[in-house]
């Protein structure tokens, strides 16, 4: 701990100043962050693999651009659902426009194949 003082015009007032010891280590990213680029990078693999067509309707997708929130907006699909014990590895994510997504929701796989219109 050390004293500085301070003041001006003669006076003197001294303050109290700490000094902290910083612990220098990895620096690693918010959680939440990390977890956006995983997703991110995800996102981009499938993308790759599938092209840019919704898994179950069959039509394009929008990626980017405004508005986000819409019918026809990007989303991972997961064929097994999350909360059905289903996992993040790529085998088992599709992208799905963010309606079919919902229409989908965590229904088993066979359902989920069954519910996809047959295009010709």
């Amino acid at each position: 701990m050390s004293f500085r003082r301070r003041g001006s015009s003669g006076s003197t007032i001294w303050k109290r100043r700490r000094s902290y010891q910083l612990r220098v280590s990895k620096r690693r990213l918010p959680k939440w962050l990390s977890e956006h680029l995983r997703r991110r990078k995800n996102r981009d693999a499938v993308r790759k693999r599938d092209g840019d067509n919704c898994w179950s309707c069959g039509y394009p997708m929008r990626f980017g651009g405004p508005p986000f929130n819409t019918r026809r907006s990007a989303t991972i699909e997961h064929v097994l659902a999350q909360a059905n014990g289903g996992t993040d590895d790529l085998d088992n994510l599709r992208l799905c426009h963010k309606g079919c997504n919902r229409h989908l929701g965590t229904n088993p796989p066979e359902q989920k194949e069954r519910m996809r219109p047959r295009r010709v």
